[in-house]
């Protein structure tokens, strides 16, 4: 796939994950953090965890599907996409 669904504004961020490598995960400044793979256009996962702009996004190096998000209200945001916790 070259293309994917957009964000709703400008992406922050980017950032490949390691572990899985068909996988990247994306924020911006409509208060997504999505997931996608390289394998299709729409995202694997859609997160809206901010109402403000995220700025950073970051996978575990160690820990498959984990993943973590930064914005502007100061707040660093972990998810662990194996987990069916809330």
């Amino acid at each position: 796939v070259s293309s994917f669904r957009p964000h709703a504004g400008p992406v922050n961020a980017v950032a490949c994950c390691p572990l899985q490598p068909s996988l990247f995960a994306s924020c911006g400044s409509d208060g997504t953090l999505r997931v996608q793979s390289f394998r299709q256009a729409d995202p694997v996962l859609r997160l809206e965890p901010a109402a403000a702009y995220l700025y950073a996004v970051a996978w575990s190096p160690v820990r498959a599907l984990v993943l973590a998000a930064g914005g502007a209200e100061g707040a660093v945001l972990l998810y662990d996409l194996a987990s069916d916790h809330d």
